[in-house]
């Protein structure tokens, strides 16, 4: 969690409690989502609540209000921050982890590539990674971290170089051992480079988060992820699925939902359900299309927020039914956050194919729209630490911050936090988009409560 104690101290009682009208039209939901609680309250409390909040935000005398309305905010202590809000820890870039981008190349064509994969083949030297691993632990064990992350994902498919990546989980792994640290292996991939050989390295090294991006059943993962040349790659994103089935290794899939695929997802999930995830259940991560990379401009691929609220929420259920639990960045209820991701706050050290210190993992490359904000640093092969550009640091922080208008007194702003960054900063559709996502699922949720 990053910010600091005057922004904290800062807030009042207006901005994380909130007042939303039911849709019967006689109550009102009582938010607060850093206190973790949702009611119901009349139409004539709300009323109260109300004058209350803004009388304690405002300094201003509470006497005259209906006693029982503040004894509630009193007993439920809502008057106040928790103290894990008001005191928040500050993170420093690579402090808990680092992720590697190790190439640009793939093997795939997606229809949507946020990167443009395959554009260029750059791929990351050894020796730089070597060091931005050994800069990023040392930071770790100075900041007393006992856990670190070492993740491999960006804007190409890492197992198009699967020597590099194993060098440099050998290295990181001999690293943290000195400085008795525990290591964590985090892979984002297509699962069609996994071999069985490569299965067994997995297993032997305890890599321990794999996520396997697969869309859909085969019609669709065909579709939507080619591979060069335009065959289909669901066949051999499921050989690779079998081979780390086969060697007991966990993995979640993460799926990206264009127009194409939003009717689809509770059909996705029963698939799972049969085909992968049979004997233990499992994890799908939904995504909405981002209009940005290859499918800039295409719009014809976006989704309706409406739809995939309807689906998502199918999914959802069904997946409770089934052992599949259905998540989503934007199915927020519960999960509440002062960021939405490192990039928003600066904490993000991307290390790309040529170098660069990005603090998104969407923006790997000089070419990528975004890279004039997100690109921060450099890594070269003559310096032994990374050039870090503090000034450029902060211009991502005071990006990645909540937007005053309309998210400062939006009532989901302490679940959606501005949404992604880099959607915002390229002023993609996705963003509007999310707002409505997000709202809904989470006045859904707090109906589901009562």
């Amino acid at each position: 969690m990053k910010g600091d104690r005057k922004n904290m101290s800062a807030f009042t009682p207006r901005d994380w409690l909130f007042l939303i009208p039911c849709k019967d039209e006689t109550s009102v939901f009582l938010y607060a989502p850093l206190h973790g609680l949702v009611t119901k309250v009349s139409q004539a409390g709300a009323e109260q609540l109300r004058g209350i909040i803004e009388a304690l935000s405002v300094g201003n005398s509470t006497t005259g209000f209906d006693p029982r309305a503040l004894g509630f905010l009193m007993d439920n202590r809502l008057t106040s921050l928790p103290e894990q809000w008001v005191l928040p820890s500050t993170v420093l870039p690579a402090e808990q982890g680092i992720t590697l981008s190790i190439t640009n190349d793939c093997n795939l064509r997606c229809i949507y590539c946020y990167a443009k994969a395959g554009c260029d083949t750059t791929t990351l030297d050894y020796t730089i990674a070597k060091k931005a691993i050994v800069y990023s632990l040392k930071l770790a064990k100075s900041r007393g971290r006992k856990h670190f992350t070492l993740t491999f994902h960006g804007g190409g498919e890492s197992l198009k170089h699967k020597r590099l990546l194993k060098t440099c989980v050998l290295y990181a792994e001999r690293q943290a051992h000195v400085l008795e640290i525990a290591l964590h292996i985090s892979i984002v991939t297509n699962a069609t480079l996994i071999t069985d050989d490569f299965a067994k390295w997995l297993k032997e090294y305890a890599v321990d988060n794999i996520t396997i991006s697969l869309d859909g059943n085969e019609e669709i993962q065909n579709l939507q992820r080619p591979v060069i040349g335009g065959k289909g790659s669901f066949k051999a994103s499921m050989h690779g699925i079998c081979n780390l089935k086969n060697h007991g290794i966990p993995f979640a899939i993460r799926a990206t939902v264009t127009s194409l695929s939003v009717q689809a997802m509770p059909d996705f999930v029963r698939f799972l359900s049969k085909e992968i995830f049979a004997e233990q259940g499992g994890l799908v991560h939904f995504e909405p299309l981002s209009l940005c990379g290859k499918a800039s401009g295409a719009t014809e691929l976006d989704v309706d927020p409406q739809l995939f609220v309807q689906y998502y929420t199918e999914a959802r259920v069904l997946g409770k039914d089934l052992n599949i639990r259905v998540v989503c960045t934007l199915d927020t209820f519960r999960r509440d956050k002062m960021q939405f991701c490192g990039a928003s706050t600066g904490t993000m050290f991307c290390v790309c194919p040529d170098g660069s210190i990005s603090g998104c993992s969407r923006i790997t490359k000089a070419s990528d729209k975004g890279s004039d904000l997100f690109f921060y640093g450099q890594i070269t092969l003559e310096t032994d630490s990374p050039e870090i550009d503090m000034h450029k640091q902060t211009r991502i922080v005071e990006h990645g911050k909540l937007p005053e208008s309309p998210c400062a007194t939006c009532f989901a702003r302490w679940n959606c936090q501005g949404f992604c960054p880099i959607s915002r900063y390229l002023g993609e559709n996705t963003f509007q988009e999310s707002c409505i996502i997000v709202k809904q699922l989470l006045l859904q949720d707090m109906l589901s409560e009562f």
